[in-house]
Order: structure tokens, then sequence, then C-alpha cells
């Protein structure tokens, strides 16, 4: 099994995406803020394509369901639950749950289920755990053509549908991402006509279009807005950042294939770091927020926000992440995935 490096090198990319997407700093850069947030944002769309990817790309000839289990419970589903226990004690102790009118047991259980109650990066786990759960249908489906016909109709229900409200239902962010999910385990089956085409007049005519296809989603977006915020409002709407992302993960995922088919520290360290990053960051974002209620970092300049914030969420993230691995050693990947 040949190591793909450019696999590697987007999804070190992709948790960049995904960690800057979520600083309010960004966003709220004066006249660029909207546009570098659509750039970024919708990058789990990545994140879920890669792991489809990998998936067949590891699996496809020694895949064992209860092993493949057991292993996605030690390094992702064990570091979500040792984590939820901080996430649901800290519902708890600011009342979360006469919030939201429910008994103290029944918060625990909800918490548990959605992810994302309190630390709102959380959400993913639940939904990439019933992926997994469903990974014996997989590599029986990825050598017959319906592979194809359902990547394509799930990649079109993506664009047609909305994410559920605040992440909130795992189950709904399992029919809004499979598309990409399988779409990664096209691009697998496929590997060796896609390495072919690098070099080739094709290649960058499909980066082109990709690159055409994100600005007139980007157009779509900008021009008509937001369509909808939850999974029943957005049925049937055309979810521009979706379809943005789409288009770009074609250039990106072919400029990779020709440019950076090789090791790059940069972006392997990250995607390495990958799991122990989606794991932190939340923690640290609800952490500056209250950093923001006490201090005037707000009101600084644009740039000076987005730096502080940026060395707060991302350098503390991989400072506690190594600081994590070079305490426990191995063991740290049942914590914090890494």
């Amino acid at each position: 099994m040949k190591h793909s490096y450019p696999v590697e090198n987007l999804r070190g990319l992709a948790i960049l995406f995904v960690v800057l997407s979520h600083e309010g700093s960004v966003r709220g850069m004066p006249w660029v803020g909207e546009s570098v947030h659509f750039f970024l944002s919708d990058a789990t769309s990545w994140f879920v394509f890669i792991s489809g990817y990998l998936f067949h790309h590891t699996q496809h000839d020694r895949f064992s369901y209860p092993k493949y289990l057991a292993r996605k419970f030690q390094v992702i589903v064990l570091p979500y639950l040792l984590l939820s226990v901080l996430a649901i004690g800290l519902g708890i102790a600011l009342s979360r749950p006469q919030f939201l009118g429910v008994s103290v047991p029944s918060y625990i259980g909800w918490s548990l289920v959605v992810g994302g109650a309190m630390v709102p990066p959380l959400w993913f786990i639940p939904m990439i755990t019933l992926v997994f759960g469903l990974s014996f249908v997989f590599i029986p489906l990825s050598r017959t053509w319906l592979i194809h016909v359902l990547a394509l109709a799930g990649l079109v229900f993506t664009v047609f549908s909305e994410r559920p409200f605040e992440n909130l239902n795992p189950l709904l962010a399992l029919l809004h991402f499979i598309g990409f999910y399988l779409a990664g385990i096209v691009c697998s089956v496929h590997a060796p006509a896609i390495a072919r085409l690098k070099g080739t007049p094709a290649s960058r005519a499909l980066m082109v279009a990709g690159a055409l296809w994100f600005a007139a989603a980007a157009t779509g977006f900008f021009t008509f807005g937001q369509t909808a915020n939850s999974f029943a409002e957005g049925l049937g709407h055309l979810n521009f950042r979706q379809l943005g992302k789409v288009g770009l993960l074609v250039t990106v995922f072919l400029l990779f294939q020709e440019f950076l088919d090789r090791p790059n520290p940069v972006l392997g360290y990250f995607a390495r770091l990958s799991f122990g990053l989606y794991f932190i960051h939340g923690f640290l974002m609800l952490i500056f927020q209250k950093v923001l209620e006490r201090t005037s970092i707000a009101q600084a300049q644009p740039l000076v926000y987005v730096a502080v914030e940026t060395a707060f969420v991302l350098g503390l993230s991989v400072l506690l992440a190594e600081a994590t691995k070079f305490t426990l050693k191995s063991r740290s990947r049942h914590v914090i995935g890494y």
C-alpha cells in the first residue's frame, strides 16, 4: 500500500481551514472577512472526503469489521468520551440543564449523543462514529458500479441540503455529509487513474473548472446569501458553501497530486496532529470567548485580533497536544487522538 502524500497534505490543510474558520476574528475582518470565511468554511466536508479515501486506501484488501471498530474506538471514540466528561461537567456547572429544561441525567445522555452541546466542534465525532458503524457496507460497495451512483447522489443531496441546526443531530449530519465520504472512496478506487492525470491537459482543465465552479458558488452566496439555517429548511435549496467546497476540492486535490506528491513538513505535521487539534481547539475557543469579555482584544486592529486569536486557539492547541503526547507517550492517542 503506497502512502498517499497528496491526501496527507490535504488533511493538514483541511484541519487548518477548520480551526481558522471557527475564529470570529477571521470572519470579522473588514472588507475581506466574509470572503475569507466563505473560502475556509465547511472544510469539514474535506475531512469527511479524506476519511472515505483513507478508509478504502488502507482497508480495501484487509478489512476486518471488529478490528476496525476496535481501532476507531481507541483513537477517536475513547478520547471523545474522556473529553466529554470535561465538556458535560462544564455545561452542568454553567446550568445548561436548567436552561434547556431537562434533568441532569437527560442532559448527560443528550450531550453524549449530539456531541457539540457545550464544545461545538465535538459534534463531528458522533456523526463520524455512525460512519464507522456502517463501514462493513462500504468495502463490498466499492467493488461495484453502485458506489459511483451513490456518491453522485450523495453529493447532489449535500449541495441541496443544510447541516442540522447547531450540528446537534448526528443522523441528519450523516445524511448531509455522506456524499463526500463516498466520493473519497470513489477517488481511492480510481487512484491510479487520477495519478496518471498528473501533468496532463485534462488535469489542468479540471483544476480550472473547479476554480470556476468555486467562483460561481461564491458569487451565488454573496448574491443570494445563506438560504437556510437547519436541515429541514435547507432541503431543496442550493447550499452555495458546499457547492463551492466541491469545486475547490477538485482544484486543490489535483494541485496536490501534481505539486505536493511528496512529504511536506508543515502540512504533514498538521495532518498527524489533526484529531488532536480537533479535540482541543473547541475548548480553547470557549476560553478565548471569556478572555474577550474581560479584555479589549476585540477592539484592536483587525490583523492584531486575528493574530492573537490564532496564537491562542491554534498555537495553544498545538502546545497542549504536544505536552499531552510528551507526558503520556503512545497513550495520548487514547486521550486526544494524537
